[in-house]
């Protein structure tokens, strides 16, 4: 992890704490696992439905918010509703990640799922041609269009759901669970955790 969003704010909470920051870099299936084997100290752009042991946490305020918008490759017509996708349409996704709003059509298969190991490769796929559409994160979308241009993406996207995203501190780990939430909520309420938003827009 070199840059974006949640390593500009690890590095800030690092910074607040004056403790080194370690990043541990797992596959998406095995985070709850080794949060619960005290391998990971802090989960960031994470949200409390995303785990089933939310009481195994001290949870941040809500530091900011996105959506997940889908949107076509270059030439796609726009999609103003999901009744609107084309029956057995391949649809981007990241391994592992949930969809409320299109779990019953995968499920019954009317939309075909697949995955990438992140969002960025996700879009890569999407740039290639690879699939018709994929669903990502609103922020996520901005950069990679400010990053790579836009030319190869439709320029019409379809809000899906709007998610808070916190920070959670494990509350067996190594450094004192609520001074490490203190520390998060007053970077939030400082301004400095929507500086970094802004460089991401």
């Amino acid at each position: 992890l070199v840059g974006g969003i949640v390593f500009d704010l690890t590095q800030a909470i690092g910074a607040a704490l004056n403790v080194p920051v370690q990043y541990v870099v797992l596959p998406r299936k095995r985070l709850e696992a080794a949060a619960q084997a005290g391998e990971i100290d802090v989960r960031c752009y994470f949200n409390p439905a995303w785990t089933q042991t939310p009481e195994h946490y001290l949870f941040s305020n809500p530091l900011f918010d996105a959506s997940d918008v889908l949107v076509g490759s270059a030439g796609q017509s726009a999609i103003t509703e999901l009744d609107q996708l084309p029956p057995g349409a391949t649809v981007g996704t990241v391994l592992g990640f949930m969809y409320p709003a299109l779990n019953t059509r995968f499920e019954n298969r009317s939309l075909q799922r697949e995955d990438a190991v992140d969002q960025e490769k996700v879009l890569r796929k999407l740039g290639r041609a690879r699939n018709q559409y994929s669903v990502v994160n609103s922020r996520v979308l901005a950069w990679f269009k400010r990053q790579s241009g836009s030319d190869a993406l439709s320029d019409w996207d379809l809000q899906l759901e709007r998610t808070d995203f916190y920070c959670g501190v494990m509350r067996n780990n190594a450094i004192q669970p609520h001074r490490v939430v203190d520390a998060i909520n007053r970077l939030k309420i400082s301004g400095q955790i929507d500086k970094i938003l802004q460089r991401y827009k």
